[in-house]
């Protein structure tokens, strides 16, 4: 994942990728729809794809949100955005 100044960005990986810590949320149409809108899928910012999951989503198909405009200078946050699972 890279810092895209204030929110994290999935980057494109490999078969081979690293296992990211997050979330999983069952959302209907019209908040796919509003996500959609608010990651920028149709200009090309996001792209929705199929990610495997360990247990207990393993074998569930589940989709999440690539960040396509990765760019060099942007820093490597590591497997969890930070503040993400720290209790509140």
């Amino acid at each position: 994942m890279v810092d895209c100044g204030g929110y994290p960005g999935m980057s494109p990986v490999d078969e081979n990728g690293v296992c990211v810590r997050g979330a999983v949320w069952d959302v209907d149409e019209s908040c796919r729809a509003r996500l959609d809108a608010q990651e920028d899928v149709a200009g090309g910012e996001y792209e929705v794809d199929k990610v495997a999951l360990l247990a207990p989503f393993d074998g569930q198909e589940v989709r999440t949100y690539i960040f396509l405009r990765v760019e060099k200078s942007m820093p490597d946050v590591g497997k969890v955005w930070r503040g993400l699972f720290e209790s509140r």
